[in-house]
């Protein structure tokens, strides 16, 4: 029945990608089909390999483990050089094929499919017993055979704008930059690098069939970075600050500027800008969109304790300037100071590049969250009433008309306040910290241990394929538009000899979903030196503790029973010296006040 469906989605995939999508220049859109069958056709007979030799998997070889790992490496390898295309304009034939290996649901709607993929194979290929999924893995096998047959009639009657294809060769690169070469399609297999450089392979020969000789300097660029690819490819001594600033970043400069040069620019993704890079905001699409006078009036509304009940709160009380907008407790008090809050309070900076809020992710957007903190009876006791009263009998009336620049406005509401206050928390985010400079060219801005630490987070740590580069928070790449929820099986405090369970639900006391059962939102790693103590329940007191539990591998890695926990459980080996590096990089994820 699913082998029905997929043939179902990819026909519906074919009328309407023939439909979107407008030809131009015929003999370049002739090379790049030319190209795309040739890789669709490889990518086939991979498959076919991969079913082959999952169907000769005995428990008496172990080769024959091997051997199916190898066809899994083979098989991704061959998949990176038409991810792009797929991934652009036909995401669904892409998600049958590198969906994520845990459960993800399709919100509101609550939605969520059965687990599928190659990232799906590799999983159970690395499982402690892995013939003890044979049937299951020979069924992913099959269905990724038979997907991957049907790929060719994907072009027929297709035409690719050349601006949809330099656009998805552009997205297919802040990929490589903040998920591949991370490994995050692939942390058993450790393949990230090798499928890096099938990636930018792909995209050097579809962005050749477009340039003319003019682009010499692009073109180099992509072969420097590919005998770059090409002469290191050990995973975990990788050098990626080597790779990004040297190789990654220019070439991306260099492709969108030959984008600009030749009016190829699209807008199906308004949050990408190409005037700018990955590093310097090219896909951050939340920026203040206030003007200086809302956010002045935002600052002051943030600092105002006339805003909660008896005037005995503000904003700043729990989020404090001088401690990262954090307050230093594991939980602060409630109002009336005969409580703790339920959870520990996150610094703001950075918060605006999330699309949720809340350790929960209950709330989708700033001002829903500031709204809910402004009634809540623990937080700041308010009240719409009584706030709409008070702005609008007081000086604040005048700050109000000039911020909202409307005298239409008889009445400012707690919907204005907040939105004064969202757009003053939309300016919380400096970029200042040695990280930022260093990858704008200032080399020396990061000691050597701290880079050692980047390499490693970004790697052999795993650490990225969580906090997502360059935000170093939970918005997945490549549009950042989207908060990933973990469950790490969290206990209640650091002291790992007796472990105790955290009892707090999290997500799924807002959407009953099992997978979401002490599932967290994954805050920004942005200066989280300066914001202990740390986790949903404030309960480790230093960086090098949440290194240490990550490293034994997470809940489960301490014997706790978190069945659903999404942090893989197996120990990541790192050395005392390699976790003091890691800890020494998050220094360099400090801004400067």
């Amino acid at each position: 029945m699913r082998y029905f469906i997929t043939i179902g989605i990819i026909f519906l995939s074919i009328i309407c990608g023939a439909n979107i999508i407008q030809r131009t220049h015929a003999s370049s859109d002739e090379k790049v089909l030319g190209i795309l069958r040739n890789d669709l056709a490889n990518f086939y007979h991979t498959t076919a390999t991969l079913s082959q030799k999952i169907g000769l998997l005995d428990s008496t070889q172990f080769t024959s483990v091997v051997n199916a790992r190898n066809a899994l490496r083979d098989c991704r390898l061959q998949y990176k050089r038409v991810s792009f295309f797929l991934d652009y304009y036909f995401p669904n034939q892409a998600r049958l094929f590198n969906a994520p290996a845990k459960y993800e649901a399709e919100e509101p709607y609550m939605e969520y499919e059965d687990l599928q993929g190659l990232q799906l194979i590799e999983s159970l290929l690395y499982d402690s017993c892995p013939l003890q999924h044979k049937q299951q893995l020979a069924e992913q096998a099959m269905v990724i055979k038979e997907s991957a047959a049907d790929l060719p009639n994907l072009l027929f009657n297709f035409s690719c704008s050349t601006s949809g294809i330099m656009e998805s060769a552009r997205v297919e690169l802040i990929r490589i930059m903040s998920l591949y070469i991370e490994g995050f399609d692939a942390p058993y297999l450790k393949s990230g690098i090798d499928e890096s450089l099938q990636a930018i392979a792909a995209l050097r020969s579809v962005v050749a069939a477009n340039a003319s000789v003019h682009e010499a300097k692009l073109l180099k660029q992509f072969d420097r970075t590919i005998a770059y690819l090409q002469t290191h490819r050990d995973f975990n001594s990788f050098d990626r600050l080597a790779f990004l600033t040297q190789y990654a970043i220019p070439l991306e400069k260099n492709l969108g500027s030959f984008i600009k040069q030749n009016n190829w620019y699209v807008s199906s993704y308004p949050q990408l800008n190409y005037n700018v890079g990955l590093f310097d905001g090219e896909v951050l699409p939340i920026v203040s969109s206030g003007k200086k006078q809302m956010i002045a009036l935002g600052k002051k509304l943030f600092f105002d304790k006339n805003l909660s009940e008896n005037a005995v709160r503000s904003c700043a009380t729990c989020h404090q300037p001088d401690k990262y907008f954090t307050d230093g407790f594991a939980k602060n008090k409630s109002i009336s100071g005969d409580t703790l809050l339920h959870r520990n309070t996150p610094s703001l900076y950075y918060c605006a590049f999330q699309s949720a809020q809340f350790w929960d992710g209950r709330a989708k957007n700033l001002q829903t969250q500031i709204i809910e903190v402004l009634n809540n009876k623990q937080e700041m006791n308010g009240s719409a009433k009584k706030i709409t009263d008070r702005i609008n009998s007081s000086d604040y009336k005048t700050l109000f008309v000039k911020a909202f620049q409307s005298d239409s406005i008889k009445i400012f509401s707690i919907n204005h306040v907040a939105d004064a206050i969202a757009s003053y928390l939309q300016t919380l985010a400096p970029m200042d910290s040695p990280f930022d400079r260093y990858m704008k060219g200032d080399k020396t801005a990061m000691t050597f241990t701290q880079k050692q630490g980047f390499n490693l987070f970004a790697g052999k740590a795993q650490c990225a394929t969580c906090h997502f580069i360059p935000m170093f928070n939970g918005s997945t790449p490549p549009f950042f538009n989207k908060s990933e929820y973990e469950v790490l099986g969290t206990p209640v405090s650091d002291d790992f000899v007796h472990v105790r369970a955290d009892n707090d639900s999290g997500r799924y006391a807002y959407f009953p979903i099992f997978f979401y059962n002490g599932a967290f939102k994954t805050p920004t790693l942005r200066n989280a030196r300066k914001t202990a103590p740390y986790m949903h329940n404030g309960g480790f007191s230093s960086t090098e503790k949440v290194i240490q539990f990550y490293n034994k591998g997470g809940g489960q890695g301490l014997q706790m029973k978190t069945t659903n926990q999404t942090l893989s459980n197996r120990p990541l080996k790192l050395t005392k010296k390699e976790m003091l590096a890691i800890d020494s990089f998050l220094t360099a994820l400090t801004d400067r006040k």
